[in-house]
């Protein structure tokens, strides 16, 4: 399956814009890990800023490591409410209806909502990478691109990215496994697990130690889940792609590590 028959899938099938229901019914649709990721990811940006839009949405947070002068980030005109700059890694860039885009560091970032139709606003797909290679990936350049005062979003809710967005694929991931492979055991309890995450205080010691230890749980998933695919079913980049599955273990594991030892 290719990405645009993937994007067409899940939205017939997003009846509710529910992000725990969203990273379920897109995992249950998955065919790759790429797709479990753009599942994953676009339910969590929805848990993060409460936006309702039936396209998919990319947030677009890193610039160009090279750029020393800075002379490429994205900046707000004020006078003009424009855009100038490049947003050097926008996922599923070739099927994606609006861009969330940072403008800005730490507590004074801004977060702001454009259309990919937006005047001044250009997509670039790069060439099919290694890793979540079913997946388009590419940049955004923004030459003076109008934004509403409206289309500003609550800064506060980025903060909670970095939590919400592992939890949603691991939950996109749970679903993916319960309709490949429905013989693989303890799916059913995880994704309850994660549910309750999701509504949980990300901050909290409890929250953490939980969430490491569905995360651990998911890495035993994963291994029994190849033991019984093992072979010509799984896809040609699973090697690259499982990485996903264990992207995000370190940060979680030590954030429990942490509260732990105190």
């Amino acid at each position: 399956m290719h990405e645009a028959e993937f994007a067409q899938l899940w939205a017939g099938a997003m009846t509710s814009q529910r992000p725990l229901e969203m990273a379920v019914a897109g995992g249950h649709l998955a065919d790759d890990l790429a797709f479990v990721f753009i599942a994953g990811y676009q339910a969590a940006v929805r848990a993060c800023f409460a936006i309702d839009e039936p396209g998919w949405v990319a947030y677009a947070v890193s610039e160009s490591r090279g750029d020393d002068d800075g002379a490429s980030r994205v900046r707000l005109d004020a006078p003009t409410q424009t855009l100038s700059g490049v947003k050097s890694w926008v996922a599923a860039v070739n099927n994606i209806s609006q861009i969330i885009v940072k403008v800005g560091d730490g507590d004074n970032a801004e977060y702001w909502r454009v259309p990919v139709s937006a005047a001044g606003l250009s997509l670039q797909a790069r060439p099919k990478g290694k890793f979540l290679g079913a997946m388009s990936q590419g940049s955004a350049e923004f030459q003076q691109t109008p934004v509403d005062p409206s289309a500003r979003l609550d800064s506060s809710a980025a903060r909670r990215f970095g939590f919400m967005e592992p939890l949603f694929i691991d939950i996109a991931f749970l679903a993916f496994v319960k309709t490949q492979a429905p013989g693989v055991s303890q799916v059913d309890d995880l994704l309850l697990m994660a549910s309750v995450l999701v509504e949980a205080d990300f901050a909290a010691v409890a929250t953490k130690m939980q969430f490491a230890a569905l995360d651990s749980a998911v890495q035993q998933v994963l291994a029994e889940f190849e033991l019984l695919q093992a072979g010509p079913v799984l896809s040609a980049n699973w090697a690259q792609d499982r990485g996903l599955l264990s992207l995000y273990s370190k940060g979680i594991q030590q954030r429990a590590e942490a509260v732990g030892s105190v």
